[in-house]
């Protein structure tokens, strides 16, 4: 089922499933989908049929809701905006723009690279670039604001109910409460608005917390007091770090950072490396001291939620070689860790810690593919303090 007209053929990147009088075409490599009716899925299949022929895009950047949003790509929305062809090749033409059917093997390899530009509509782009697109060109939207918004309430500073809530902050919470914090001294790095130097504080650690903007700094100062010192990272500086001056830490914990050092959503060619960050962050350990990096999950994050609410799976495109995700391998995270003078104590995969009866996919496929997962290391032995 893969030839149509001569000179055509089905992208074998692209599943169908079933979706009333037609077929929901889907190409989870390039984040597109297309529903297509019986009398064109026939035609493409080789049995001659005559237009009119209707299509409905179903793409969406479904990530404007969350980073932790369904990343499928998929409107849910079933709309009477049908697209209307009278001629077989009006419609594969608009079908090889939305990558369901190929006509030049060369130009459909070409396309999945990064954008050049937030104009570019030639290319796939990473996730970020595609991020960017959504939130400057299409809504409008200061980067930073729709972060902060995605994450918590702005009218009650709470965090959202979802993933965040239930996996990301369960975890912080219970490792605070599990590990013995009184007195210790640690570093947030990349802080933010404080969500875990909170819960450190809250366990009788001292908590300084470092992070490039001003305002979050701020609200997390207000909002734990004296337990906390903020600390701001000039991220232009010769050394960001230099700020941290040679202070010693119990334990250093980054999370959701070390991803932005392998795969900046703006690359800089003096910025410091994943493996120099985690150097210059492992000095700063006192003896026996822990760095935890806490970040999306290198494998599962990003990957489409497929099947039932009850039983999802999921459709892997890429891994070795990054085109669209954007969090580091296995391999990448255990050199730049090893290269850095650390080793390795434990790696966690989270899952939720209690149902989300609003979001039942989301919650299962959560308990079945994580999708954070977070390293526990130390300094080397040999590695002089």
């Amino acid at each position: 089922m893969s030839h149509c007209e001569e000179g055509w053929r089905i992208s074998e990147d692209v599943t169908f499933v079933v979706s009333g009088n037609g077929m929901l075409a889907s190409n989870h490599r390039a984040k597109s989908h297309v529903w297509i009716d019986s009398a064109l899925m026939s035609a493409l299949i080789g049995d001659l049929q005559e237009g009119p022929f209707r299509l409905a895009d179903r793409t969406e950047f479904t990530n404007y809701e969350g980073l932790y949003a369904n990343p499928t790509g998929q409107s849910k929305a079933v709309t009477s905006d049908y697209i209307e062809f009278q001629e077989t090749p009006d419609a594969l033409d608009y079908l090889e723009g939305k990558m369901i059917v190929i006509r030049d093997d060369a130009k459909y390899a070409k396309y999945f690279a990064k954008k050049t530009s937030l104009l570019d509509t030639e290319h796939l782009g990473t996730f970020h670039q595609r991020l960017g697109v959504e939130l400057l060109l299409h809504r409008r939207i200061n980067p930073e604001e729709w972060w902060y918004n995605q994450k918590y309430n702005p009218e009650s500073d709470h965090l959202r109910e979802g993933l965040y809530k239930s996996v990301q902050f369960a975890f912080i919470d219970s490792y605070a409460r599990r590990c013995n914090m009184s007195g210790k001294s640690i570093l947030d790095f990349g802080c933010g608005a404080g969500l875990a130097a909170s819960c450190f504080a809250a366990s009788g650690a001292q908590v300084v917390g470092i992070d490039p903007n001003l305002e979050l700094l701020e609200k997390a100062s207000r909002d734990i007091g004296t337990s906390f010192t903020p600390i701001h990272m000039n991220l232009a500086a010769d050394d960001p770090l230099s700020a941290l001056s040679d202070k010693k830490f119990d334990l250093i914990w980054l999370a959701d950072v070390l991803l932005l050092y392998f795969y900046p959503p703006s690359p800089d060619p003096n910025s410091m490396s994943p493996m120099e960050l985690l150097r210059e962050l492992g000095r700063r350990l006192n003896k026996n001291g822990q760095l935890v990096v806490l970040q999306p999950h290198g494998v599962f994050w990003l990957a489409p939620w497929l099947g039932s609410d009850g039983m999802p799976f999921t459709a892997l495109t890429e891994y070795r070689n990054r085109i669209y995700s954007v969090s580091p391998s296995l391999a990448e995270m255990s050199t730049a860790i090893a290269d850095a003078g650390l080793h390795i104590d434990r790696i966690h995969e989270l899952t939720p810690e209690e149902q989300l009866e609003t979001d039942p996919l989301g919650y299962n496929f959560a308990r079945e593919f994580p999708l954070w997962w977070a390293f526990e290391c130390q300094r080397n032995a040999d590695v002089p303090e």
